[in-house]
């Protein structure tokens, strides 16, 4: 494996790994509802520039509703969920049921959606190798 390739996944595993940890540390100080109204906003913060310059912003607030319900159930409903789960779990452990992710998106996509991809071996493959990965670390 190439340096370049290695210093990427590394760079992944922390950005990924660091907010299960910094949780874990803010929830001793700070209640569910501030923890996660920090994450969204620290998340807007840093898209909206992108918004502005794509010049999707008038678009983006023409299906507020949309966009308001998406945020409700990919962000704020798993951050509260998480947020709660790691005030009694260890973080290494959430970070790892974190992993089973990709193969319930698998499953779905698979059964529900027919798509022929997320069953093909070499699929499969990647996300055991992936899982086997992390629960090494842990």
């Amino acid at each position: 494996m190439p340096r370049s390739a290695l210093a990427l996944f590394l760079a992944v595993g922390v950005a990924w790994g660091i907010p299960y940890y910094f949780i874990a540390i803010a929830t001793s100080s700070f209640s569910t509802p501030s923890i996660v109204w920090l994450r969204v906003t620290i998340g807007a913060l840093l898209l909206l520039p992108i918004v502005i310059r794509r010049r999707e912003l008038m678009s983006t607030l023409r299906h507020w509703r949309g966009a308001l319900l998406f945020a409700a159930l990919e962000m704020v409903g798993p951050w509260w969920l998480i947020t709660e789960a790691e005030r009694s779990t260890a973080s290494s452990l959430a970070g790892l049921m974190m992993t089973t992710i990709p193969f319930i998106a698998a499953f779905i996509t698979g059964t529900f959606l027919g798509d022929r991809a997320a069953r093909h071996p070499a699929t499969i493959t990647g996300l055991v190798i992936g899982f086997l990965g992390v629960f090494s670390l842990v």
